[in-house]
């Protein structure tokens, strides 16, 4: 069983005795990613993509991360233009408007 599968059946068990664990607390303090944070979410409460975005985002320290990586990885930013696009005003993020720029650099 991998960190995901043993982080997920924990988190499993702490639902079922307390059904606000904090899910995405929990992965971010195990050091575990993004992407199996979205895919136990989806497992654990039977979630779409969106609504485990949503709730992964609720937690500050991970919208941080995300947004980090928004603005430090090209992949992570073309991901995001996508999102905002299909999302509109439903979307979870908000971009950062690029500067304007400055005259004589």
């Amino acid at each position: 069983m991998d960190d995901r599968h043993r982080a997920e059946e924990y988190c499993r068990q702490r639902l079922s005795a307390d059904p606000l664990f904090d899910v995405p607390s929990y992965f971010y303090d195990q050091r575990l990613g993004w992407i199996e944070l979205i895919k136990s979410l989806r497992a654990l409460r039977g979630y779409g993509l969106y609504e485990a975005q949503k709730e992964a985002l609720q937690c500050h320290r991970w919208k941080t991360w995300v947004l980090d990586r928004i603005k430090h990885d090209r992949v992570c930013a073309k991901q995001a233009q996508h999102h905002v696009r299909t999302y509109g005003d439903a979307a979870l993020i908000e971009l950062p408007h690029p500067s304007p720029s400055l005259p004589g650099r």
